[in-house]
């Protein structure tokens, strides 16, 4: 999900009631984006994607590790994450918070689409075609992690799931399993951050 509300030190009273829709609008334009880029470059966006509901069921199954992550940093963040996780708390969820739970499996559904569509089904597509494999999925995972560099360390976890989502896109040669994995991991992320995370607050980390 592309975290889209600037700096991280917006105080959440600046936020205004239209910038849930921004971001939804944001979200969206991924797909003309990656359409349009897919044109220019000779590669479809949706070239790889074929819908089969064994690999559907690959897509669910790809996104459990993410969450396992997303859960550990969530309650044991570390000095590492506390950036993020006060970025979260203080801007992403005040933003999205108006869309309630049919808007935030409507933000899923576009970010698990565009942000796949643009960064597995044309960037790495092009580039495994005119390079090389494993280069392509690195390349789409940096660029990947450069979009959702609202905070330093968010931009080194989504370079992780990026090379994760990258790599079971090359395994499966599907683009619908790594499209459904970032749906649910979205869709359960924000939810869990939504109902369950406001009255779980993270344990304390030991500092080293």
């Amino acid at each position: 999900m592309n975290s889209t509300n600037g700096s991280s030190s917006r105080p959440a009273s600046d936020l205004q009631p239209g910038d849930a829709w921004t971001a939804l609008g944001l979200e969206a334009g991924l797909i003309p984006l990656a359409f349009l880029l897919g044109w220019l470059l000779g590669q479809p966006a949706l070239e790889t994607l074929h819908l089969r509901a064994v690999d559907a069921g690959l897509g669910a199954l790809a996104a459990l590790p993410m969450v396992g992550v997303f859960l550990l940093i969530v309650h044991y963040p570390g000095r590492f994450f506390e950036p993020v996780m006060r970025f979260t708390r203080e801007i992403l969820m005040p933003t999205l918070a108006p869309l309630g739970p049919a808007g935030f499996v409507l933000v899923a559904l576009l970010a698990g689409f565009g942000e796949e569509m643009l960064f597995r089904g044309v960037i790495q597509e092009f580039v495994a075609r005119s390079w090389a494999l494993w280069p392509a999925v690195v390349l789409a995972a940096v660029l990947f992690g450069a979009m959702h560099a609202v905070t330093f360390d968010y931009a080194v976890l989504t370079f992780g799931f990026g090379l994760w989502l990258g790599a079971i896109q090359a395994a499966t040669g599907n683009l619908m399993v790594p499209i459904v994995a970032h749906f649910l991991y979205d869709l359960v992320v924000l939810l869990y951050l939504r109902v369950i995370y406001p009255s779980s607050p993270p344990a304390s980390s030991p500092r080293p």
